[in-house]
């Protein structure tokens, strides 16, 4: 989509495949370019789910990517300092 923010996300657990990339399919001008998380296979779950090519296993591979414009931080409240 032109004209869209390309958002990444880090972490791939109930909140981000319930709540976040269900309501983000649902806004115009956002896309989903790119997830991330420790967990291998809630990472193959989510990106299967909603279609999202990129993946990484460690977040700042996630916000090195060019292609990445936005990132929601989607991981549990402890971890989003670092």
């Amino acid at each position: 989509m032109k004209n869209s923010l390309a958002v990444g996300f880090n972490g791939c657990g109930r909140a981000t495949t319930s709540l976040h990339l269900p309501a983000l399919s649902s806004l115009p001008g956002l896309r989903a370019v790119a997830a991330c998380d420790v967990d291998a296979a809630a990472l193959r779950a989510a990106s299967e789910r909603f279609g999202i090519a990129k993946t990484y296993s460690d977040y700042r591979d996630l916000i090195a990517d060019p292609a990445v414009e936005a990132v929601a931080i989607c991981t549990p409240a402890p971890s989003h300092a670092e």
